[in-house]
């Protein structure tokens, strides 16, 4: 255990020791700081505690596209006002899905039934289900790969357009029974979709309704400078030959993110705002963002979008050879 003020300490002199104490002291002002802070509850709860804590049912279901990945999917069935659901009673149905970098946590960061859009829908009589992405952390599974294989991180947008879309339009349409499902897709979220109509125009039979928030066909052109400069050095070309596979945050990092966004509000959105744009988050939820995000992908993903930014040209994603 940390002791704050050792007499041991303060009895001695030397150079070492007291190097010590400043250590310990400075350990113990900044724990002193973080405490007295107010923290967010739902930093340390998971998605469906923090729709519980809202009073929204909560459900996890699995869907597995044609090439074998197994996707998750969140399900609110109904609103706070309604106790159950009948298995006769045929709801409209919707699915969220994110954007780069993130996962479906990211529908859910406003601790409000008001503002949090899966609760919206939920209380508007509809059926909600919030989409994972292939690669992020609750998708990473597969009927025969592990994450550790490396071809289980070897997919970019082109498979969530051709697989992923249809697998969790006919998992929801089959289950809820609707014979068309309306989509709120946000930036990569819209991607797919458009990728999706393309490869396999059919599938717009499937959709009661396409709505996109901030909706992405192209990347080149933005004014994010980072995501410019990445471009212009042509990272894509260093990401292949130095053979890496997935993006994945280590959970300390969200611990230490969490703790800094409390202790000076603001500066996440300002590090957000240099990947994803302007400052857009309330700073008394920087601290649940810092705890949640990133969601992860692979690195074929990531340099899709680098290829397309540096090339001015929205394809498939070009491996090399």
């Amino acid at each position: 255990n940390l002791v704050c003020f050792s007499p041991s300490l303060k009895k001695t002199t030397t150079k070492k020791n007291n190097m010590k104490l400043s250590v310990v002291t400075l350990v113990c002002v900044f724990m002193a700081i973080t405490v007295a802070l107010p923290v967010n509850p739902d930093v340390k709860r998971t998605v469906e505690e923090m729709a519980q804590a809202h009073g929204y049912p909560f459900e996890n279901h699995e869907v597995t596209t044609a090439d074998g990945y197994v996707l998750t999917l969140w399900r609110i069935p109904h609103g706070r006002s309604q106790s159950s659901v009948s298995s006769s009673t045929v709801k409209p149905a919707v699915i969220l899905q994110h954007g780069l970098l993130d996962y479906g946590f990211t529908w859910f960061i406003y601790d409000s039934p008001q503002k949090s859009l899966p609760y919206v829908l939920a209380d508007q009589g509809y059926d909600v289900f919030v989409a994972n992405s292939r690669g992020t952390q609750p998708s990473q599974k597969h009927v025969k790969l592990s994450p550790e294989d490396a071809a289980f991180w070897q997919f970019t947008w082109d498979e969530m357009a051709k697989y992923d879309v249809p697998a969790n339009l006919d998992y929801v349409k089959t289950l809820t029974s609707n014979s068309s499902v309306h989509w709120i897709g946000h930036s990569q979220g819209t991607t797919q979709v458009f990728a999706g109509f393309m490869i396999d125009p059919s599938i717009q039979s499937s959709f009661a309704s396409f709505t996109g928030l901030g909706p992405v066909i192209t990347s080149a052109g933005m004014a994010n400078k980072l995501t410019n400069i990445v471009a212009a050095l042509h990272l894509d070309q260093v990401g292949a030959r130095l053979n890496l596979k997935d993006i994945v945050l280590p959970h300390w990092i969200n611990v230490i993110g969490a703790y800094a966004c409390r202790i000076i509000p603001g500066a996440c959105n300002k590090i957000v705002a240099a990947i994803a744009g302007p400052d857009f988050l309330d700073p008394a939820l920087e601290q649940v963002m810092a705890a949640h995000e990133f969601g992860a992908t692979s690195v074929d993903n990531f340099l899709h979008w680098i290829q397309i930014t540096a090339y001015k040209k929205t394809e498939m994603f070009n491996y090399g050879s």
